[in-house]
């Protein structure tokens, strides 16, 4: 199928902004995750909003201080519906808003922080449209190997997703989770998903398609109030609702302490002996309030990058 229809759009972040850190905080060195790609200075990725998609594409011009977002949607499917509901997802994905000058100011007098927000300055949270989506790949990936938990994400997009191409090039697209209504847990472990892990998604696609499970839902809910319900969920422990939090819901204290990857960060930087505890992490994190998420990323970015070591 060809591309039939299209929009430009300009967005323009709050500064600073440091468009490839963003983005290629999600998509690393390989330039892709999941169903985001981030190849020569281009950002795609396909949005749905119900049974509608569209291709996103975003490049960055200009400096940290005045960042420009040249957007593109492109129908995949008939003409453009629903323009203005995938303008406005994809600012919100993008952090075009957001305000890193309350968080640089406290990080700045953090003897532990001083230094990332010097090192990656600019770095925004890039995040996901869609709260089904990073439910299933977050429970996907649990226990499992990183190379499995890949494959095992590409299996179930591309057979329960779909894909279009456009200028010789396939995009796919995340299922719906009424799509999973007539799935059975056989099925999923047909692409290697164990039989708990494809109930939890079975039942994860059930909450969403009734209503009971919503980002818009959570949205007016206490922070409290978002990790009981997500963790009262089938699969979702609190690790990954403080993840759901970061990157689904754009909650800005989301502080997944008991990650052994950012317990063995804070370790470092505090010097400490042993790697600290769920409990120490937790505590440690207190001063940082309400700026948590902003400090998980800019821990993991260090991590990645070997700023700490």
């Amino acid at each position: 199928m060809h591309v039939t229809e299209s929009i430009e759009f300009v967005l323009k972040p709050n500064s600073p902004y440091d468009f490839a850190r963003t983005v290629g905080h999600v998509t690393g060195n390989a330039g892709e995750y999941a169903l985001d790609k981030f190849v020569d200075g281009t950002y795609t990725r396909v949005l749905s909003i119900n049974d509608h998609h569209v291709l996103l594409s975003v490049q960055s011009s200009g400096s940290l201080k005045q960042t420009k977002l040249a957007c593109n949607l492109s129908a995949l499917e008939g003409p453009l519906h629903s323009a203005n509901e995938f303008q406005q997802m994809t600012s919100w994905m993008f952090s075009v808003d957001d305000d890193l000058s309350s968080f640089y100011g406290m990080a700045s007098q953090d003897p532990f922080l001083r230094d990332l927000i010097e090192d990656f300055h600019g770095l925004q949270i890039l995040r996901s449209p869609s709260l089904f989506e990073s439910i299933v790949i977050s429970i996907l990936g649990q226990q499992i190997s990183a190379s499995v938990a890949r494959k095992m994400r590409s299996d179930l997009i591309k057979i329960y997703g779909g894909s279009y191409e456009s200028k010789g090039v396939e995009y796919y697209f995340f299922p719906a989770a009424e799509i999973f209504a007539d799935v059975t847990s056989e099925e999923l472990r047909g692409i290697g998903l164990s039989r708990r892990k494809a109930e939890y998604i079975l039942g994860a696609s059930k909450l969403i398609t009734s209503g009971s499970l919503s980002a818009e839902f959570l949205k007016h809910k206490s922070d409290a109030e978002v990790l009981s319900a997500l963790t009262s969920i089938d699969g979702i422990g609190p690790w990954t609702a403080n993840w759901l939090s970061i990157r689904s819901l754009g909650r800005p204290d989301g502080f997944p302490a008991n990650d052994l990857a950012l317990r063995r960060a804070l370790t470092r930087i505090t010097n400490a002996h042993e790697v600290v505890t769920e409990k120490e992490a937790q505590e440690m994190s207190l001063k940082w309030i309400p700026h948590r998420s902003l400090v998980t990323t800019y821990l993991f970015a260090a991590l990645r990058n070997g700023a700490i070591k």
